[in-house]
Parts: C-alpha cells; sequence; structure tokens
C-alpha cells in the first residue's frame, strides 16, 4: 500500500481512523479501515456504493472523499485529513461570541446541504463530528458509509445509528426510518448546548435519553441564557420540534433565517413571525400507560389481548396510543396502525392493514409471502383488491365461494391466520392499533369480536381507541357490550386530567422551568372540565387573541393577566374562534380538506380549488403552524384533531358544503380507475352534494355492494338514503326499489316487525300501481316473514293471496319459490303431502329453467319430508339423486350438506356405521372448503353417532370441537348442542361434577344471548344431576327457576318436564303428597301434549308414590298395566325393575305370606334388557341398577297376604304354581316338591303343582296327617 500509518485518531462502530501519509508524495490523509465483521460481501457493496456517492460532495464544509482501498488484507477508504479539533462551546455572554457561534452554525447548514442534496443523511451529527480549522472553517466528517447506502437494511436489523443525546426523536424510535429532518434535529441540540451550556435532554442510559427526545417537554433557551434573542431562540424551538413537519424542512432554510438575523435588513421570520407555544408534554396518564405495558408482557408470554381506550374525544386517547407505540419501537416490536372514518367504506380500515402488512414482506419471495398469508389467503382479496396487483395473488389458490354466514367467518379465519402467520414468520410480538372503532363499520366490528375471541393464546395485541359518547350509536356498540360481558376485553377509560396534570401541561407549552401557578391551573381545569384537548385550544385560543404574551421574552402567564377573562364554553366553540383569526383564505382552503375527509393531499386540494393554488403551499404552512395540521408524508396532511374538522365542516355555509362535495365527488368519479373501490365515497359525496341522479345511483349501488359483504346495516343506510332521494325527485321507481331493498335487509338481520311495515307500506303504493307481479311478490315477501316467526297459518293466507297474482305470471323462478315457501309452511304444519305437492311443482319450475342447483335443493327439502315420515328408503333415493346433481355442477357446499342430511337419515334408521361415514365424508369437505358452520355441524352429528354406540370417549372430543368453533365463529346453535350434549353424556358417565359445568356453560351462554327456551331446558337439566347427586334442594331451587321461565314463555312442553323433576325430588325427600300433586300436574300436560314418552314416566312415578303411601293394590296394578303400552325395550325393562324395588319394600309393611309372586322373572327380565343396553351405551344409571339387580336375594322376600291376593289375580294359575313350587323347593333344600290344596266346595284334598321330576310313588300322602297338620298350623318336619 503506498499509504503509511502515522497514528490511530479514533475508532467507531465500523472502522478505525488512521492518520497516514503517502510514502511517494508525503501527501497527508485520514485512512478508515473497515472491521472485519463489516467485510463481507454484501457489507463491502454497501460501503462502496456509500463511499462513491459521498465521493460527489465537494462542499468545503465537508470532508472530501479520496480513494477506494482495497487489500488482502484491509479494506477502507481515504478521506481529506483536517487539522483541527472538535466545535467548542463558545458561550453566550456577549453578541460577539453568539454571532461567533451562529456563524458557525450557519457553515454546519451549507455542509450538511451539500451532504443532503446528494441524498445523504449524516445520522450522528454531534460536536465530535464536527471540526474546525485553525481559521474557524467547519468541516464535517464520519458521515460513515455503512449507513448512508442502506436505510431499508437497518429498519430490518433495528440498528441505532447515532449519539443518543445528540439524536432526534424518529430515530430514538427507529433508526432506519429518518430522514434529512433528522440532522437538523440534532443541529438544534448542538445550537442549544452552543447557547446554554447544557443539553436539552440528558439521561444515565440510552432509555433515559431517547424518551427524553421524544417524549419529555423542551425548556426554553431563554431560561438559562436569558439575554438570547427572541429571533434566535425561535430558530432553536423550530429545529427542535419533536415532530418532522414542524421543523424547518431544509438546512438552506435555517441558514437562510439566521443570516436574516445576523444582517437585521430585514423584519426577522421563520415564516410566522408571531410567538408560539410548545407541543404539550404527556402528562395524567401515567397509569393508564402501566395498564397498556402490562398487558403488552402478557402479549410476549403468549396470551393474547384485546384492550380498548375509551373516553370522550379529546380526552387522550391518541396521545395514549403514541406514548405506549414508543415503547414498542424501542423495543423493536412490530405495530400497525389504522384508523376508521366517519362514513369510510366497508374494510376501509382493515385494507389498510393488509396492504401495509404484506408491503412489508417485499423482500421475500411471493411464494413466502404466500405461505405466509395461509391456505385461507384468496379471501383477503374481498378485503384489499389491491392484492390481485401484487406478485403474491398468483400463489394464492382460488376458494370455493361460500355464502351466509360461513363466508364471513372464513373471511375472519383468513385475516386472523395471516395475523398469526405474520406474528411467528418476524419472531416478534404483533400490535394492531385500531383507532375510532365508533365509525368502524359493521363487519370490521365482528372482525374485532372475532379476533378477540381467537387470538387469546397468541402473541398479538389489539389495541383500540373508542369515543364513550359515540359508542352507543355505533356498529361497534353490540360488540364491545358482548366482549366485555364476556370478559375478553379490557377496558381503560380516561377521565379528565386533574389539576396537576394541567399545571404541568400548562408548563411545558409555555417552556417554562417553574410550574405555573395553581390557581390559573385550578381556573382553567374548571372551565375546560380537564379535557387535554379543550386545555391546548384555550391555550391556542388566548394566544391567538392576544391575551397571552411575552414579557422580557418571557410568557406573561400570572394569575393578574389571566384574571376576569371569559373562555368559550365548548372546545367546539374554542377551535370555532381560533379558526376565524386564520384568515379567511385558510379558512376555505381548510373547508375544503374536511370535507375530503380526515387526510387529504395538497395536489388533491389544488384540484378542488383552484383559486387557491397559487398560495396553497403558503397557506398550508401557516396552518400547520397554528397546529390546525399536521404533516404525515410529503404533501399530505391530515387535521391535528377530529374536533377541528368537525367544526370547519359544521361552520360551512349549505350551498358551500353542497358545492365541494359535488365537486369532490365529480373528481372521484373521473380520476378512479376502479369505481367499485370508492361505490361509499361516491354515493356519500353526491348525497350530500344532493346531485340526485348521482345520488341515487351511487346510493343503490353502494347497498348492493354493502349487502354482498354483509354489512347489512350499512346496506340500509344507503337503502334509506336511496328512498329519501327518490322522494325528492318523486321517482315511484326508485320510492318502491327503495322500501323493496330496506324491507330485504331488515328481515336480513331479523328485524321482522319493521321489515313488515315497510311492505305493508309497499303495498299500499302497488295497489295503485297496478303492478300485479310487484304486488305477489310483496305479499310472498309478507308471507315469509310471518314464517320465519313460524306464523304459518298467517303465511298461508298471504301466500295464497300471491299466488291469485302470480299464478299467470311467466317469472316461473318466482311463482317456483311461492311454491317452495307453500312446502315449508305445510311441512311446518305437517301436512306432508300437501307439502310434498308444492315441493313437486317447484321441481317443476326448475327442470323448465334448467336450474340445477334449485333442482338439487328442492330434492333435498323432499328428502327430509320423507324423513319426518320415516320413509328412509325414499328418503336416501332422493338424497342420492341430489349429491349426484350437486356433484355435476360442482356444488361442494350443498353436497357437504346433503351429506349431512343422510347421515341423520342412516342415524334415524339405526344403521350408525353408515351413519358415521356420511357425516366424516361431510367434514372433510366443510375442512376443505373451511366452512366453520358446516364443521361445527357435522361434528355435532358424530358427536350424535358415537354418543348412540356408546362411545362416551369420542361423543366428547366430537362435542368439545363443536364447542371449539361456536366459540371461535360465535355460533350460538353449536354452543347450545355442545354444551347440553356434554352435559348430557359426561352425567351418563357419572361424571357430575364435569355435567354442571357443562350445564352452568349452557346456562350462562343461554343469560348472554337472551334465549329463554334455552335458559330453562339449561335450569332443568341442572335439576336433574343435582337430583341425581343427591342434592335436593338445590335440585328443586333449579327446578323452581326452570318452571317459572316455562311458564313466562308459554312452553308447556318443557313445564311438564320440569313438573316431573320436582316430583322425583319430593319423592326422593318422602314428602309423598308434594310428589304425588307435581307428578299429577306432569301427567294432565303430558296427556295433553300427547307426548307419550314423558305420560309413561309420570305414571311409572305414580305407582311408586301410591306404593309407598300404602295403595299397594293400584300401584301395582297401574304397573302391570302399562307394559302392554310401552314398546320401547329399555322402559319396559323399567317397568320390571320398579315391580322387583317395590315388592322388596311390601315386606316391610304388615303381615308377610308364606309364598312369593314370580319375582325372578321381572328381575330376569329388567337384568337381561340392562346388560344388553350397557353393552353399548354405559350409562352410569344402568350400571347402578345391573348391581341393584344381581346384589339382591329373591329368597328373602315375602308378601303380605293382602298384596299377594291382589298380585295373584293380574298371573295365570300355571304361572303362579310355578313360581310357588320353585320358591319352596329352594326354601326347604328339597329336590322335589308337591302342592296340595283343599278344595272349599268338597272339602277334599286335591293336588295342585306337582315337580317334573317327582316319581309317582314319591306322590302319595296321608290326608289324616295333612288335615291334622293344616288344623294345628304345624309343619310336618
Amino acid at each position: 500500500m503506498e499509504w503509511e500509518k502515522l497514528q490511530e485518531i479514533a475508532s467507531g462502530t465500523f472502522g478505525t481512523v488512521y492518520k497516514v501519509q503517502n510514502v511517494k508524495t508525503e501527501e497527508i490523509a485520514a485512512l478508515k479501515i473497515i472491521h472485519q465483521n463489516f467485510r463481507n460481501v454484501k457489507d463491502k457493496k454497501r460501503i462502496k456504493r456509500g463511499f462513491e456517492s459521498a465521493s460527489k460532495v465537494t462542499h468545503t464544509n465537508c470532508v472530501r472523499m479520496l480513494d477506494w482501498v482495497e487489500t488482502d488484507s484491509e479494506v477502507g477508504f481515504l478521506m481529506e485529513f483536517v487539522e483541527g479539533k472538535p466545535i467548542f462551546l463558545v458561550g453566550n455572554k456577549n453578541f460577539c461570541s453568539l454571532q461567533e457561534t451562529i456563524t458557525k452554525i450557519i457553515q454546519i447548514c451549507n455542509g450538511l446541504e451539500a451532504l443532503h442534496s446528494q441524498g445523504i443523511t449524516h445520522r450522528d451529527l454531534k460536536p465530535e463530528n464536527i471540526l474546525v480549522t485553525s481559521e474557524g472553517k467547519i468541516k464535517i466528517t464520519d458521515f460513515d458509509l455503512l449507513k448512508l447506502d442502506d436505510a431499508s437494511a437497518l429498519t430490518m436489523t433495528g440498528a441505532f445509528i447515532g449519539t443518543a443525546k445528540y439524536a432526534s426523536p424518529e430515530q430514538c424510535k427507529d433508526a432506519g426510518r429518518i430522514d434529512f429532518r433528522s440532522d437538523l434535529y440534532s443541529l438544534g441540540v448542538i445550537f442549544y448546548e452552543l447557547v446554554t451550556g447544557r443539553l436539552p435532554f440528558n439521561g444515565k442510559n440510552f432509555m433515559e435519553i431517547a424518551l427524553g427526545h421524544i417524549r419529555s417537554p423542551l425548556i426554553s433557551p431563554r431560561q438559562y441564557s436569558p439575554e438570547l434573542p427572541s429571533e434566535v431562540e425561535k430558530i432553536i424551538l423550530k429545529l427542535l420540534e419533536k415532530e418532522p413537519a414542524n421543523r424547518f424542512q431544509t438546512a438552506r432554510e435555517v441558514a437562510r433565517a439566521l443570516d436574516k438575523f445576523l444582517n437585521q435588513s430585514e423584519v426577522f421570520e421563520t415564516e410566522s413571525s408571531t410567538d408560539y407555544l410548545l407541543s404539550p408534554t404527556f402528562v395524567g396518564r401515567e397509569k393508564q400507560l402501566h395498564q397498556l405495558e402490562n398487558s403488552f408482557t402478557k402479549v410476549t408470554n403468549k396470551e393474547g389481548q384485546s384492550v380498548i381506550l375509551l373516553g370522550e374525544s379529546g380526552i387522550g386517547k391518541s396521545r395514549l396510543v403514541e406514548e405506549f407505540k414508543i415503547g414498542l419501537n424501542l423495543h423493536k416490536t412490530i405495530n400497525f396502525s389504522t384508523k376508521f372514518r366517519i362514513e369510510g367504506s366497508v374494510f376501509e380500515g382493515l385494507q389498510k392493514l393488509i396492504l401495509e402488512m404484506l408491503d412489508s414482506l417485499r423482500k421475500i419471495s411471493p411464494e413466502e409471502q404466500a405461505e405466509i398469508l395461509g391456505r385461507l389467503g384468496y379471501d383477503l382479496l374481498k378485503i384489499a383488491p389491491q392484492i390481485s396487483e401484487f406478485s403474491v395473488s398468483s400463489y394464492l389458490k382460488e376458494l370455493t365461494e361460500l355464502s351466509g354466514n360461513g363466508a364471513e367467518f372464513r373471511l375472519f379465519d383468513a385475516f386472523k391466520t395471516f395475523l398469526q402467520n405474520y406474528s411467528e414468520f418476524q419472531k416478534s410480538s404483533l400490535v394492531i392499533i385500531l383507532e375510532d372503532l365508533q365509525w368502524a363499520d359493521e363487519i370490521s366490528s365482528r372482525f374485532f369480536q372475532y379476533a378477540s375471541r381467537n387470538l387469546k393464546d397468541s402473541k398479538i395485541m389489539l389495541l383500540g381507541t373508542c369515543r364513550k359518547e359515540e359508542l352507543e350509536k355505533s356498529y361497534f356498540s353490540s360488540v364491545f357490550s358482548q366482549l366485555n360481558t364476556q370478559r375478553i376485553l379490557q377496558v381503560i377509560e380516561l377521565k379528565s386530567l386533574e389539576v396537576e396534570s394541567i399545571s404541568e401541561m400548562l408548563t411545558s407549552m409555555l417552556g417554562k422551568a417553574d410550574n405555573v401557578n395553581t390557581k390559573i391551573s385550578e381556573e382553567i381545569l374548571k372551565q375546560t372540565n380537564g379535557n387535554p384537548l379543550f386545555v391546548q385550544e384555550v391555550m391556542y385560543h388566548l394566544l391567538s387573541n392576544e391575551k397571552l404574551s411575552k414579557k422580557n421574552g418571557a410568557w406573561d402567564f400570572s394569575e393578574e393577566a389571566f384574571k376576569d377573562l371569559l373562555l368559550p364554553e365548548t372546545v367546539q366553540k374554542v377551535i370555532s374562534e381560533r379558526l376565524q383569526n386564520i384568515g379567511q383564505e385558510i379558512r376555505e382552503v381548510l373547508q375544503v380538506g374536511a370535507v375530503l375527509g380526515r387526510s387529504f393531499s395538497s395536489e388533491t386540494l389544488a384540484e378542488i380549488s383552484p383559486k387557491h393554488k397559487l398560495n396553497l403551499n403558503f397557506y398550508l404552512r401557516e396552518a400547520k403552524s397554528k397546529r390546525l395540521i399536521e404533516e404525515t408524508q410529503s404533501k399530505n396532511f391530515s387535521f391535528f384533531h377530529d374536533a377541528v374538522k368537525e367544526t370547519l365542516e359544521s361552520d360551512l355555509e349549505k350551498e358551500k358544503f353542497r358545492e365541494l362535495h359535488r365537486k369532490i365527488g365529480e373528481k372521484l368519479e373521473a380520476n378512479s380507475k376502479n369505481i367499485e373501490f370508492r361505490l361509499e365515497e361516491l354515493a356519500n359525496h353526491f348525497y350530500k352534494a344532493e346531485v340526485l341522479d348521482k345520488a341515487s345511483f351511487y346510493c343503490e349501488k353502494a347497498g348492493e355492494e354493502s349487502f354482498k359483504k354483509f354489512a347489512f346495516r350499512e346496506a340500509l343506510n344507503f337503502y334509506e338514503k336511496l328512498f329519501e332521494v327518490a322522494q325528492k325527485s318523486q321517482n315511484t321507481d326508485l320510492i318502491l326499489k327503495g322500501l323493496r331493498n330496506k324491507a330485504a335487509v331488515l328481515e336480513r338481520f331479523g328485524n321482522y316487525t319493521q321489515s313488515k311495515e315497510i311492505l305493508e307500506e309497499l303495498l299500499i303504493l302497488l295497489k295503485y300501481s297496478g303492478d300485479k307481479e310487484k304486488l305477489g311478490e310483496t305479499y310472498k315477501n309478507l308471507g315469509v316473514l310471518e314464517w320465519r316467526q313460524n306464523n304459518n297459518e298467517e303465511a298461508l293466507e298471504l301466500y295464497e293471496k300471491a299466488f291469485e297474482l302470480l299464478q299467470d305470471s311467466k317469472d316461473l323462478k318466482l311463482l317456483g319459490g311461492l311454491y317452495g315457501n307453500f312446502g315449508l309452511v305445510h311441512f311446518n304444519l305437517s301436512e306432508f303431502e300437501k307439502a310434498m305437492e308444492f315441493y313437486s311443482k317447484q321441481l317443476k319450475m326448475c327442470e323448465i329453467l334448467n336450474d340445477k342447483h334449485g333442482f338439487s335443493k328442492v330434492l333435498g327439502k323432499i328428502a327430509e319430508v320423507h324423513r319426518q315420515k320415516s320413509e328412509f328408503e325414499k328418503a336416501i333415493e332422493v338424497s342420492e339423486k341430489s349429491l349426484s346433481i350437486c356433484e355435476e355442477i360442482n356444488n361442494k357446499i350443498e353436497f357437504a350438506v346433503i351429506k349431512g342430511n343422510l347421515s341423520i337419515i342412516y342415524f334415524q334408521r339405526g344403521d350408525l356405521a353408515k351413519a358415521r361415514e356420511l357425516s366424516l365424508e361431510q367434514l372433510k369437505i366443510d375442512e376443505e372448503l373451511g366452512n366453520k358452520e358446516g364443521i361445527a355441524r357435522a361434528s355435532s352429528y358424530l358427536g350424535n353417532i358415537f354418543w348412540k354406540e356408546g362411545d362416551f370417549d369420542s361423543a366428547v372430543d366430537s362435542y368439545k370441537k363443536c364447542e371449539s368453533i361456536g366459540n371461535e365463529i360465535g355460533m350460538k346453535s353449536a354452543l347450545n348442542v355442545a354444551y347440553s350434549n356434554l352435559g348430557i353424556i359426561f352425567m351418563e358417565k357419572g361424571d357430575y361434577e364435569n355435567s354442571i359445568l357443562h350445564y352452568q356453560k349452557a346456562l350462562e351462554h343461554s343469560k348472554l344471548i337472551g334465549l329463554k327456551d334455552v335458559q330453562t331446558i339449561a335450569y332443568g337439566n341442572l335439576a336433574e344431576v343435582y337430583r341425581k347427586k343427591g342434592e335436593f334442594e338445590k335440585s328443586l331451587e333449579h327446578c323452581e327457576k326452570a318452571i317459572e321461565i316455562s311458564e313466562e314463555i308459554g312452553n308447556k312442553y318443557t313445564l311438564a318436564y320440569w313438573f316431573l323433576e320436582k316430583a322425583q325430588n319430593f319423592y326422593l325427600l318422602e314428602n309423598y303428597k308434594k310428589a304425588k300433586e307435581f307428578c299429577t300436574k306432569a301427567k294432565d300436560l303430558a296427556t295433553s301434549l300427547k307426548v307419550k314418552e314423558l305420560e309413561i314416566s309420570t305414571k311409572i312415578l305414580k305407582a311408586k308414590v301410591e306404593f309407598v303411601s300404602g295403595i299397594q293394590k293400584e300401584a301395582i296394578q297401574d304397573l302391570y298395566s302399562l307394559q302392554s303400552e310401552v314398546k320401547d325395550e329399555e322402559t319396559l325393562a323399567e317397568i320390571h325393575y320398579e315391580i322387583f324395588i317395590l315388592v322388596q319394600k311390601g315386606q316391610s309393611s304388615g303381615e308377610f305370606l308364606q309364598t312369593e309372586i314370580p319375582l325372578r322373572t321381572h328381575q330376569t327380565k329388567a337384568l337381561t334388557t340392562f346388560k344388553k343396553i350397557y353393552e353399548q351405551n354405559k350409562k352410569f344409571d344402568l350400571k347402578l341398577k345391573i348391581e341393584e339387580l344381581e346384589s339382591n336375594s329373591i329368597a328373602s322376600f315375602e308378601l303380605h297376604s293382602e298384596l299377594l291376593t291382589n298380585l295373584v289375580q293380574f298371573m295365570s294359575p300355571e304361572s303362579a304354581f310355578s313360581e310357588l313350587l320353585r320358591f319352596l323347593t329352594v326354601k326347604c333344600q328339597a329336590n322335589t316338591c308337591e302342592i296340595i290344596l283343599k278344595n272349599e266346595e268338597t272339602g277334599e284334598l286335591e293336588v295342585s303343582a306337582v315337580s317334573p321330576n317327582l316319581r309317582e310313588e314319591d306322590a302319595e300322602f296321608s290326608y289324616t296327617i295333612l288335615t291334622s297338620s293344616i288344623e294345628n298350623n304345624k309343619a310336618l318336619c
């Protein structure tokens, strides 16, 4: 190498700098040798590219790059060597030294401008990197080349480049996402230090210093150097603004402002000659910030969190979010934010999230991106159609279209999966911030609910903000209520600031070192109610009205200056008064921005308001300096707070309001490549502009689009606007269309009453129109509403009216639909033949129209009729035909449904193996489709099959799966089935604690969704399990609740069951009077309802009550009579069992007979049947009964003579003697037996029964001996 190292000058992160001399020319230079770990091919290329860029900088205030050096052992570059020292603190005691300082700052600005013009951001500007030569010339050095070349690489690695004491707030948050303005902040820190002798922010470690730059208020430099001219103070304060948009935008601007001050040739300006306030510090929310941080800690432990910041407008929700994000960024935690807009389009907020997340993955291959988007990623095009423009779209597998709730659930699942995959890919926790949820569309609101339920085991945090005063009337309201009730949501409510926080806030805005007078703070608290935005606006109001000013360079904010000051009553009035002081032109420009929305671009403003185009940049700068707007990115702005936008809009004159909306609508219409993406915006603008033809067109289209997206309330909103526009334009067709559409939407989300009112209004209008077809269709729709409410007779009447009008209609689809409606009503009324007649007519219409999809669905209805009639073979045949059509037209959804229906048919036919096979096939198809509702149904069917097969464990697994999906998608029916059936299974297994747990879940769920019919069943089921546990008082308590609700809702069916349950409790408590009372009530209801199974249960219990009450004859007689009514083998076995058990009790009442009824027959029959059933279905109750039957010895049973007499009349003589022979043989331990009776008419002894093995010679007996034995009541042996 031609250069000789003379001495080491310095060493840093990336390399070591040496003073070197050329061995040939003796030229002196500086050589930077790159450290070994930055000599890989990638870094070396980047450094060299950076060197080449820096070589183009030849400015006198920058160190020049000389040559690239690369040998086998070393890589580096040569630079100009500067004989100088780091810039010193020059003091500020006289104007001369200040002038010298300013001259040096101007030189630094010139050097920075040269760097910035070549695309180089220094990133580490500090006194040590600013050298001053002996001639007083400034040389900027150490703009390291590794950090010049690729800012995005720094973003990915999260590396911090710079020195914390001089770093900008944005550099502290994310060193990779900064621009030239970061260097200007660093210059401000150096300037501040030079004139005050101290740093604006300092600390013990990086975190403390960084938070100071980001969060802490800046104390004015004049607090430490009172003689500092106010003009210079303004420049320093502007350089040290925490938001880059509020600083000088170029180094040249700074140099120009300082030069003006030095020359004093004209009035000094820094864009605005007025004094201005500093941004307020973060106060009064430390507790809430700590709560957020604690929630995030849980997220890092894979405990997903959903948090809502709730409070009134201006209370500080967004500021708290920003402070929380500071901590996230300092810890390199990935977070994405979106904001919802009032009247924003469906999916708008979620779309922004998806596109930003996808854009952040641009450095990986499309195949990898597709993997992160997930198996259901294609569905995300519904939220963000722009994905089709990404390369990844060609790697996304197209999915079968679902309908209804199934489509929505799959869409939500797709986005949830993307979030999870993204977090796992980045190996990072993920925070998703959703601001202004009070304006979220209904589907985005439901997604928040879905994600909150299903991300509980992830490293993902959902953080939302919501205005408290707007919550109740928002789509988000019901979601908030449900999640809060289910304790899934953490709600952090922000209250008004207290006086100490107000004082601290005011102090920071004034840049004072000492706190503001407490009495002033108390007065402002009183007048603003502690709302931070109101406090801030009051300060700006005072400043703009010259009620707040400086004396001797310091703010005059004394109690004297503040007394007798009257403030506007609301924050809107404060803002309105402040807006009056900004100039007519600026206010007009901002009003255009307000109509455009929360955010807008200067280009769009210029297009809408061309008369302001020439001075637009000036107007925007002025608005920015007044803290009315802020620049979010180049030429894009947003309002400082929504209250500013809302005030500007409300102050607009009506004519101007309409004109602006018309212009914006027309511009949108002309400039939009894909109009369908802007339908909602166009509809709203033309509606507000009262351009009736376009308003009606776009409102109808927006309503249709919202309906397709399942945003039914959004659709209703647009249809209501359509109806309003139609009335204004007196367009009858549009009025009718508006009414029809409103009714259809209201029906879709279950508001049948209002839908009916609208349809009845439509009927009146149609009767005058003479349009028979539309009139008939309206009657049909009214009938559907009645049918949905189970008012079948009323529905039938309306369908008849519809048919009178439509029977000659050429619209065969409409007519076929009406036939189907008739069929459904007759099916509900169990009029199956009539139902079949109408389904056949509907089938014919489908044939004529070649509507195979409709044909298949009608076949499904016909199969259901056959199933209800127990015509299983016909039901199977029709279902198989429907299956083949679905396969032909590739209708996988309907194919899965029919598989499920077939499973039910085979289940009812008793072919459990086939039923299981079909349910598993249905499950597989629905899993492939991502159809959560179908998966839940299939799992429920499988649970029923496994239960019937006695495979309790598999049944539990299936119902658990059904429960899991029910929770995931909020499917009420799935949860009802799962909780109830799991409760039954655990009860039948004898696991009473688990049974109670699931029945209680069923109860809680039913209360949550407000279903009284489900509540009464849950209470009744709990009563049963508590009875089986022997906790009779608890059982009766739950019985009372179940009976009360059943009576309230008029459900006689459940009421009968709970009367029986109550009777069973009283029986076991030996309160036979009450037992009989409620048993009778249950029996009467069961008889009137024709519920045979329940009626038989009441008769069995009644017999048991009578038996223990002493009415034994009637009791046993009733049980014997009941056998002829029973077909079910288990119930018949139950009767044998009860006779057997009751007879045992009979031995303790009164005298005993010395003989017995055929108990062994009852015991054997009960035992045999119970064992047979138990082999297939191991119910705990059966096990107990089997054990009881097996443990009892018949030989010990004797009966009272009256009882035996009563029993014998129900038995054949052969059965009675046969049973008695067997008993006596066992009792006397004899081999044979002979029964001899005395004939009362003849007085003779006669042989009545003989053992089969008794020999003839052994059968002889002595009449004398027997007569004597009988008379003396004395045994022969």
